[in-house]
C-alpha cells in the first residue's frame, strides 16, 4: 500500500516517466546485451522465457524509474549541513581500484568443451537418462516449443497520440519516408532515420518474435505481410511504423530425441561448473592468487581491472550495482589483496583482489571522516529515511483504501 501510494502521490507532484526513459532503462541492463550492445532480440528471448509480456515488464519498469526518481528528490530536498557536507566530500574522496575475474557461474565449464562420449556415457545410466527427462518435460512448452515466429524490421516516428499536431508531422514525416523505400534500401533508411534505438543500428531489424511481444497494430501486420514486402504506415501507442518482414517461421516442437543430446550436455555443464565454482571457492579461501590464476587461464577467463571508484558510487565500473562488491573492495589491502569469498552478482561469480587504493584526503590516520565505521554510518542517509517516512505517513493519512467485499468493509487508512 505504502509504495502504490508513493507511487500515484509522486505523479500528483508532477514526477512522470516519459516512454523515452522507460525505453533507455531497458537498453542500459546488461542482461539483453550481446557483444557490449542491447538487442532486441535477446531482449524479447529473455521475457519469453521468464513469461513476461512487453507491456507487463516495460510497466513495471516504469514504476521502477519512478521510484528512483523519487529517491533523488527527497535526497535533494535533505539539505544536509555543512559539516555534513565537509565528511561527504572526505568520502567522496576515497578511491578504491581492483581487479576482478568475472565468472559466468553456469557456463563457468564451456558446452563445447564437453566431449560427445562423455554425452553418450551420461546418457547411459537410468539416474541422468530420468534427469533428462524431466527437464524436458519441465520445459517442453516454453524451451521446446517454437510458436509461429516473424522476423521483420522497421522504421519508427515518434508521435504521442494525444498531440494532434505531433500526428499530424508524424504521418508526414512517414508517408515521405514510404516514398523513399519504393528505390533505396529498407535496412540503409532504417539506419538513417528510424527513431527506435533499439533496431535502429541494426537496420532496423527487430529478430524474430512470436505472437504477444509487440503492439496489437504491429503484430497484425507483422504476421499478415509477406516476406520482403513492405506495409503502409501503421499507428500504434509509439507512433507511425513501416515495416519489412524479412522471414516467417512456422511453430514447431521439438521432440524429445532431438533434444536429449543438447539437455545432456546442459546438465553435465552445470554439473561440473559447480564443482569448478567449488575448487575456486577454496583457493580464494587459501588466498592462493598463483592457483586462482592458473584455474581462471584454464577456462579462457583473465583479470580484468574495474578502474577507480568511490566507497559511496551507485555501481561498480565493468561489475554493476553491488554494495557487498563495494564493501569488500576497501576491506583489501596491500597486505590483505586477494578476497577470501566470490561476490555473486547477476549471473557471474566475482574474484576480487587489490589493485591500489588513492586517499586524496585521508592521508592523516587521525582523520575521523575516513574510519570505515562513519563512513558507512554516513552513507545509511537517515535524513532521507526520515523525510520519506513523514511523507508517507501524510500519504496514508490522505487516502482512501477500498478493501474488496469479499475480505470485509472498506475502511480508511
Amino acid at each position: 500500500i505504502s509504495e502504490e501510494l508513493v507511487l500515484q502521490g509522486a505523479e500528483r507532484q508532477g514526477l512522470w516517466v516519459s516512454d523515452r526513459q522507460v525505453a533507455d532503462s531497458i537498453m542500459e541492463m546488461d542482461v539483453f546485451h550481446e557483444g557490449g550492445r542491447f538487442r532486441q532480440g535477446r531482449y524479447l528471448q529473455l521475457l519469453q522465457a521468464n513469461r513476461l509480456s512487453v507491456s507487463d515488464f516495460e510497466a513495471q519498469q516504469r514504476r521502477d524509474v519512478l521510484r528512483q526518481r523519487v529517491g533523488r528528490v527527497l535526497q535533494a530536498a535533505a539539505r544536509p549541513s555543512q559539516l555534513e557536507l565537509d565528511r561527504q566530500d572526505a568520502v567522496q574522496n576515497l578511491r578504491a581500484n581492483t581487479e576482478f575475474i568475472a565468472i559466468p557461474v553456469d557456463q563457468a565449464v564451456k558446452l563445447e568443451s564437453i566431449p560427445e562420449a562423455d554425452v553418450a556415457a551420461f546418457l547411459g545410466q537410468g539416474e541422468n537418462e530420468r534427469k533428462v527427462k524431466d527437464y524436458y518435460e519441465s520445459r517442453k512448452a516454453t524451451e521446446y516449443t517454437r510458436e509461429d515466429e516473424v522476423n521483420a524490421r522497421h522504421i519508427l516516428v515518434k508521435a504521442d497520440k494525444g498531440d494532434a499536431k505531433q500526428v499530424e508531422n508524424a504521418r508526414k514525416k512517414i508517408q515521405e519516408i514510404r516514398a523513399r523505400l519504393e528505390k533505396e534500401d529498407f535496412a540503409k533508411v532504417a539506419g538513417e532515420v528510424s527513431e527506435d534505438p533499439g533496431s535502429k543500428s541494426r537496420g532496423g531489424e527487430l529478430g524474430f518474435f512470436g505472437k504477444g511481444r509487440m503492439v496489437p497494430e504491429f503484430e497484425k501486420v507483422a504476421f499478415e505481410l509477406a516476406p520482403k514486402k513492405i506495409s503502409e504506415p501503421v499507428q500504434s501507442s509509439f507512433g507511425f511504423h513501416l515495416i519489412q518482414v524479412i522471414e516467417k517461421r512456422a511453430a514447431k516442437v521439438t521432440t524429445y530425441d532431438e533434444a536429449k543430446a543438447e539437455i545432456a550436455r546442459k546438465l553435465l555443464a552445470a554439473e561440473r561448473s559447480e564443482k569448478a565454482i567449488d575448487e575456486v571457492r577454496e583457493l580464494v579461501k587459501k588466498a592462493d592468487m598463483n592457483g586462482v590464476t592458473q584455474w581462471a587461464q584454464k577456462r579462457g577467463l583473465k583479470w580484468d581491472e574495474t578502474g577507480a571508484f568511490s566507497i559511496d558510487a551507485s555501481t561498480v565500473p565493468k561489475v554493476g550495482a553491488s554494495v557487498e562488491y563495494i564493501d569488500a573492495a576497501f576491506q583489501l589491502s596491500s597486505e590483505k589483496p586477494l578476497l577470501d569469498r566470490l561476490i555473486r552478482q547477476g549471473p557471474n561469480a566475482y574474484v576480487v583482489r587489490y589493485k591500489v587504493a588513492q586517499l586524496t584526503k585521508a592521508d592523516d590516520p587521525t582523520n575521523a571522516f575516513m574510519k570505515p565505521e562513519f563512513m558507512r554510518e554516513l552513507l545509511a542517509n537517515q535524513r532521507v529515511q526520515e523525510i520519506s517516512g513523514r511523507w508517507i505517513k501524510q500519504l496514508r493519512s490522505d487516502a482512501q483504501v477500498s478493501v474488496a467485499e469479499r475480505f470485509g468493509s472498506g475502511s480508511r487508512n
